[in-house]
């Protein structure tokens, strides 16, 4: 597991192996994170959307029945 650290020291010391290995893990864990809030929000708001379009369908159905009588 590398930090930022790593990466500074690294640089400094002029090895570009591990500077290559840190940075990569460093980016990695970033989008790792990102990807995981993205997949929680779309989570949330899949069964919220399929929600109000069934209370849309419901308001439209019953339109229609008083239009009716």
């Amino acid at each position: 597991m590398y930090t930022i650290q790593d990466l500074i020291d690294a640089s400094v010391e002029e090895e570009p192996v591990k500077v290559q290995a840190a940075f990569d893990h460093l980016i990695g864990q970033k989008v790792m994170d990102a990807l995981e809030i993205r997949k929680r929000e779309i989570a949330s708001n899949m069964f919220k959307d399929q929600e109000e379009n069934t209370d849309d369908e419901d308001n439209y159905a019953e339109d229609e029945d008083t239009q009716s009588a």
